[in-house]
């Protein structure tokens, strides 16, 4: 993760990396990129890309599912020399990272940014075979890169290792292409991983390259030293009806390789496009604590539901109707086993135990984890994708924690009184928070994960509900509250808004998909939902609790 020529970025305002960017093959299912990204990154980045027939790859990917004017991934491109005002100047500048030689792409990168007005602010350059060399050729190649960032601070230079050559992990090829991975790591580069991209299949359960892979996809599968398999021509024959077995269909001739292979490294590119414009994975995790816990099918939207405790039944709008639970518990759905979808779960009071339905199986578990009194408060607090089981307890203003991660047990004091628990996201670390508010002072009091500081502030008054969530959209909890006497939702740093009045009860959801909470009342007298900007839908019966609400 064959011959890669050059790619260069330039960002307004300057974003600073706090951590290395690495595109790798964890990096092609680009439909977890809220298309905002997409959009912001064809109208923010000039890209130039200097490649010979390798680096052709992504490019021959990407125009496999470009589509139309005016679809998603849909980009204009020239394929030579410099072209102001377009997303990508393709084969721009001529040569790659190893020709002529091993330093002349570095003059024409200067050459062309030294352009008076050019616009191009994104710089790639890849390998054709050149990367299979010695360890003062690769410190070159890190050293020229490393001074360009320097001399043109705003450009985001792109690092990339050289395509697989078969010689699997000990072969000179993985050691240089490590040396390339560990200088990016140590010291937060942009690194677009060629090698391991085309390592791995779609389902990413094997490293091909550890078997002597290639770049054409062929691996040794016994060990006998023989080119047996092809992990691509394999992967399309077992998944014919796949979109990635549609989309390399149509895809044109892959350089030196399997069509596959193009797509993988073209949707990777995308990726690389959403991050550099601001895109951060770590978002779709904390979305999926902010928002889970009412996502019942895993498409991304929060689904209208209730819980009916006179029967235990779960409705779940378009979806159906399960039992589970009993008059008196508390319905406390989540994602309990990192599968993108919410499950029915209850927190029974009485005894402190914890129930968890399975739909797709019909299995269950079942935990005991706290006592009478408790309050549930699942949420991921120890950022694995998995919805930790915990409560919090008002006399003692106790939090008590099971990890997913190790089963391990987290306590703190955090509360007092008459506290609500509200955990969330607040310092966008992916990490669940620790958190109250207190109702009668309006006081938020957060304990941050990031490094246990806390954060407090005044936010609400009298009788108000607490509704945080991500109203913004940038994977960060935001301080909210709700006033039951006029309808009105305070969100701090964003703005008032009118929606509900006396006797509704708020929801917390993102029902349409655009990875922003959405203003939402439940009215108990005629079961409406009210979605602002959405609608109103008639769901549920007097004595329902809707699911979302706080």
């Amino acid at each position: 993760m064959a011959c890669l020529g050059g790619l260069t970025l330039l960002l307004s305002p300057r974003v600073e990396a706090q951590e290395a960017v690495i595109v790798d093959h964890t990096c092609t299912d680009i439909s977890k990129i809220p298309s905002e990204w997409i959009t912001k990154a064809k109208s923010l980045l000039r890209v130039t890309y200097g490649h010979t027939s390798h680096g052709s790859q992504l490019i021959t990917g990407m125009l496999a599912f470009r589509g139309n004017p005016g679809s998603q991934y849909y980009f204009d491109y020239t394929s030579s020399g410099y072209h102001s005002g377009v997303f990508l100047n393709d084969y721009s500048p001529s040569g790659d990272l190893g020709a002529p030689d091993r330093v002349t792409w570095e003059a024409l990168t200067r050459q062309l940014l030294n352009t008076s007005g050019q616009d191009r602010n994104v710089v790639i350059w890849s390998w054709c075979g050149q990367a299979d060399t010695t360890a003062s050729d690769i410190n070159l190649y890190l050293s020229l890169m490393n001074q360009l960032e320097i001399d043109y601070p705003q450009v985001k230079f792109v690092y990339m290792t050289g395509h697989l050559v078969g010689t699997g992990t000990t072969g000179n090829l993985n050691q240089r292409n490590e040396q390339i991975r560990a200088f990016c790591k140590a010291n937060r580069k942009i690194l677009f991983d060629f090698a391991d991209i085309e390592s791995y299949d779609p389902d990413g359960q094997t490293n091909f390259m550890e078997l002597k892979a290639n770049d054409a996809c062929d691996y040794d599968s016994d060990g006998n030293g023989s080119l047996d398999r092809n992990w691509a021509t394999t992967w399309i024959a077992a998944n014919p009806s796949s979109e990635l077995a549609q989309l390399a269909s149509s895809c044109d001739s892959c350089a030196h390789s399997e069509k596959l292979n193009c797509i993988l490294k073209g949707r990777a590119f995308w990726w690389l496009m959403a991050r550099l414009a601001g895109f951060d994975p770590k978002a779709l995790n904390q979305k999926a604590y902010v928002f889970s816990g009412n996502d019942f099918n895993g498409d991304g939207q929060s689904d209208i539901a209730v819980w009916r405790p006179s029967n235990g039944y779960w409705y779940i709008k378009d979806q159906g109707a399960y039992h589970w639970g009993t008059n008196g518990d508390i319905p406390v759905p989540a994602d309990y086993n990192a599968d993108g979808k919410a499950e029915p779960a209850v927190f029974r009071p009485g005894d402190g135990t914890w129930y968890v339905y399975y739909p797709g199986t019909g299995a269950y578990d079942a935990w005991r984890w706290g006592q009478a009194g408790d309050i549930p408060v699942p949420g991921d607090y120890d950022n694995d994708g998995y919805a930790d089981v915990a409560v919090y307890r008002p006399q003692e203003g106790m939090w008590y924690i099971r990890k997913s991660a190790d089963w391990g047990m987290m306590s703190c004091k955090w509360g007092t009184g008459d506290d609500i628990p509200v955990p969330g996201d607040y310092d966008q670390d992916g990490y669940a928070d620790v958190a109250v508010y207190r109702p009668q002072a309006g006081m938020w009091y957060i304990r941050k994960s990031s490094d246990w500081g806390m954060m407090s502030c005044k936010w609400g008054t009298g009788d108000d509900i607490p509704v945080p969530n991500d109203y913004d959209g940038d994977g960060k909890t935001d301080i909210a509250v709700w006033r039951p006497g006029s309808g009105y939702w305070f969100i701090k740093d964003q703005g008032t808004y009118q929606w509900g009045m006396l006797g509704d009860v708020p929801v917390c959801g993102d029902y349409n998909g655009d990875h922003l909470a959405d203003l939402v009342i439940w009215r108990p007298g005629n079961g409406y939902w009210h979605i602002l900007g959405q609608g109103a839908y008639q769901w549920g019966a007097i004595g329902d609790i809707p699911l979302g609400q706080r």
